[in-house]
């Protein structure tokens, strides 16, 4: 398979795994129904998702053990198991289980997809090579919002869940056919273990980035987790309404991701990003304030251009820090997404009801200040030339 035709099936997986991680936040009123709980409870549905990826760190060294595209097959095919039990869930704790499963396919592929890809493309191109993996993100999340809550408004949760195991079934016939990866740099090292992983932990730019990592997950997680309650409450959006706005939200992603793949290789990606998170700071802080749906939708638009136009670039950075172990600290920085998501599921509901829209929102703004000085900070490092 050439370059082109792998880029094209990595590019489907990406797709189907982010279509499926942009369901719930959509359609949190209908799960609250469904499920009869509260429609603040509804993302501790999340939590066995969140939990797995504590994990992603050994999936990282299993990768540069055993083969990124051995990995990517088993990922897809737990991925696969989770949609059909997702799908059939009577029960919410059915429900959560079955997106654990979907949780251990999803990260592994996305901290793997990049890495995969990595290896035939040089780190010159890999901005647009990212990009690529960028605008499936920003198309499932297009499609995504529309898609989850017209179904669950004309079928069912079981239909909206089974259609992505179809796809998911197409997706791993393709994965067979994906070329081998080259693993060349870890020839010399087939005996990864957790001393080496923790070895990487001690130097100073991992722990800079971690934490940049952390600081920038944060405000998204919060502020798409509860949207769609402060939508249906503050402005009396239908499940349908709330969709269309995700959607519109959505359209700054991928424009975001595109303008990203064309010039962050041009005027450099560490400045790019921290243009984008400016930008996407700007337009969060004032979010909860607004009374106007027409000026709600602008700000989110927005965010989220600054967000997955500056993620885009951040990722491609930290996918060239380590070059020699890629893959695990991709999953080193998973993991640190899967602990401030699993903090925040846990105590999100609790800060929501304590202080509302507002609270969150502000918490999210002031993580993205810090990530912005961090990140400038790092810039002006003389022995950081990643650029």
């Amino acid at each position: 398979m050439n370059l082109y035709l792998t880029l094209l099936v990595v590019f489907f997986i990406q797709f189907v795994i982010s279509l499926e991680a942009s369901f719930i936040s959509p359609i949190i009123p209908y799960l609250a129904d469904y499920f009869n709980i509260r429609e603040s409870s509804v993302i501790y549905l999340n939590l066995g998702f969140s939990t797995i990826g504590l994990f992603s760190p050994l999936f990282g060294m299993a990768a540069d053990k055993y083969g990124k595209k051995n990995i990517i097959t088993f990922a897809i095919l737990t991925f696969l198991s989770g949609t059909i039990i997702t799908g059939w869930a009577p029960s919410p704790v059915i429900f959560g289980l079955g997106r654990m499963l979907i949780g251990v396919g999803n990260i592994t592929l996305t901290t793997t997809l990049l890495s995969y890809i990595s290896d035939f493309i040089s780190y010159e191109n890999r901005g647009k090579g990212n990009g690529i993996l960028r605008i499936a993100f920003a198309i499932a999340i297009l499609l995504s919002p529309i898609y989850s809550t017209n179904m669950v408004k004309y079928f069912n949760i079981h239909y909206l869940y089974w259609s992505v195991s179809i796809l998911s079934v197409i997706i791993l016939f393709l994965s067979i056919k994906l070329p081998k990866d080259h693993n060349v740099h870890i020839s010399h090292s087939s005996e990864l273990n957790l001393k080496e992983v923790i070895s990487i932990t001690k130097e100073p730019i991992t722990i800079k980035f971690l934490i940049i990592q952390f600081l920038l997950i944060l405000a998204p997680i919060l502020m798409f987790n509860y949207l769609s309650i402060w939508l249906k409450h503050n402005f009396n959006l239908t499940q349908s309404h709330i969709g269309y706005v995700f959607t519109l939200t959505a359209l700054g992603t991928v424009i975001g991701v595109t303008i990203a793949a064309i010039l962050s290789d041009k005027i450099g990606k560490i400045k790019y990003c921290i243009l984008s998170f400016i930008l996407m700071t700007l337009f969060l802080a004032p979010l909860p304030y607004i009374k106007s749906i027409r000026l709600v939708i602008p700000l989110t638009f927005f965010y989220a251009l600054g967000l997955d136009g500056g993620w885009s670039a951040f990722q491609t950075i930290c996918s060239e820090i380590y070059p020699n172990r890629r893959t695990v600290f991709m999953t080193l920085l998973y993991f640190v997404i899967s602990v401030c998501s699993l903090l925040l599921t846990i105590i999100g509901p609790s800060l929501f009801e304590l202080g509302g829209y507002k609270l969150v929102i502000g918490i999210g703004t002031i993580s993205n200040i810090l990530s912005v000085i961090l990140l400038i900070d790092v810039s002006k490092d003389k022995s950081f030339n990643i650029k």
